[in-house]
């Protein structure tokens, strides 16, 4: 949460040409938040299915009521402080959808069979990317495109419109390397799976940073292809910017751990699970002040800019403590699980009885898992 609204604070404030460079600093800074947002969001997949198979059901109903909030609630209150309804796909509308198909696909898929799905969707959402394309003058197939795969250069839908596909290939991937944590935590194994993430980020740093530097030295940045090894091509994903940037949350990930069993920064800790238990609130509300401090600042110089960071950092966090005394992430919801059981409750009448509905029911042959935390 920290990266991103250091990210979008830096593209909102400043916007001069005589503060260009930290803006791109800033935000070039910043780009660890997303990769980092959707691998802990599956990670979390994982460790939910992993730590409480025998309750899955309810869980799932719990991540598909929160994913279809943010695909129908989000999007309008993000839109609203910017001023514009561009057509374009937010984070949250992709992060919502994966936690829906996630949470679908996770009882019915091994570990292996999401790991192979996530990496070939994302092969295949890059050779969409080059090679499909649709008819000139029908909008349909561009959005479509652009929606699920992305576009180097978007025409129909706004830039930096998130895909889906390649998102989603990072989340699913993601939910294995949870279940891998959740495995390793309840057999006590804290130490080797701090090290585990720590040499993972650390060798997909080191690899990216190799490969950029070596294409910086033979001269390839030239041409479309060479966004495939950008570390800034961020919509689509480029393969380079997710190694080095989810190799940075990794490294995060792996640093907290670390961080937690020694004890250090105990009460910045506190601070931290609060921010990440609210974190939708403190994701819609910092829109609404970097909004408010456009409209109410003149713009200045770094030392300027900096003093006011630290102020809405300072009351998102008081914002995030408050939020939660008051327990009110329940108003997050669709209701959902209410509907669902609604519906059930007529499926006599409705003679929705004669369908199977599958999706919802333990797949044979897995092991019991460990009792909801």
């Amino acid at each position: 949460m920290f990266f991103v609204l250091l990210s979008h604070f830096a593209t909102t404030y400043f916007v001069g040409p005589e503060v260009a460079g930290w803006r791109s600093a800033l935000v070039r800074v910043g780009m660890i938040a997303t990769p980092t947002f959707v691998v802990l969001s599956g990670m979390l997949l994982g460790v939910h299915y992993e730590t409480a198979r025998a309750h899955f059901d309810r869980i799932q109903a719990r991540l598909i009521d929160r994913g279809l909030f943010l695909i129908l609630v989000s999007h309008v209150v993000i839109a609203l402080p910017q001023g514009h309804w561009n057509l374009m796909l937010y984070s949250t509308d992709g992060i919502g959808i994966a936690m829906i198909l996630g949470a679908l696909l996770a009882p019915r898929m091994r570990g292996s069979s999401r790991l192979a799905a996530g990496v070939g969707g994302y092969v295949v959402s890059w050779l969409a990317i080059y090679f499909w394309l649709p008819a000139t003058g029908t909008a349909g197939g561009t959005i479509v495109k652009e929606a699920l795969f992305g576009s180097l250069l978007p025409t129909a839908l706004h830039y930096g419109t998130f895909p889906i596909v390649p998102w989603f290939a990072v989340y699913l991937v993601s939910s294995v390397f949870g279940q891998r944590l959740a495995a390793l935590y309840t057999r006590g194994s804290a130490r080797r799976l701090a090290a585990e993430f720590v040499c993972l980020g650390l060798g997909a740093v080191a690899t990216a940073t190799c490969i950029e530097l070596v294409a910086w030295w033979f001269g390839v940045f030239r041409g479309r292809a060479h966004m495939l090894i950008s570390v800034g091509q961020k919509s689509p994903p480029a393969p380079l910017y997710l190694l080095l940037y989810c190799g940075a949350g990794m490294l995060l990930v792996g640093a907290c751990l670390i961080v937690e069993q020694r004890r250090w920064f105990r009460h910045a800790f506190r601070y931290a699970v609060v921010c990440g238990e609210a974190s939708l609130f403190v994701y819609f509300a910092h829109f609404y002040l970097l909004w408010l401090g456009r409209h109410t600042l003149s713009p200045g110089g770094p030392a300027r800019g900096f003093a006011y960071f630290a102020l809405i950092t300072a009351a998102l966090v008081i914002g995030a403590h408050g939020w939660q005394r008051g327990a009110f992430n329940r108003i997050f919801t669709v209701r959902y699980l209410t509907a669902r059981e609604q519906l059930a409750s007529f499926a006599p009448r409705l003679r929705l009885d004669a369908v199977p509905v599958m999706w919802m029911e333990q797949p044979p042959g897995l092991r019991p898992g460990c009792s909801a935390a």
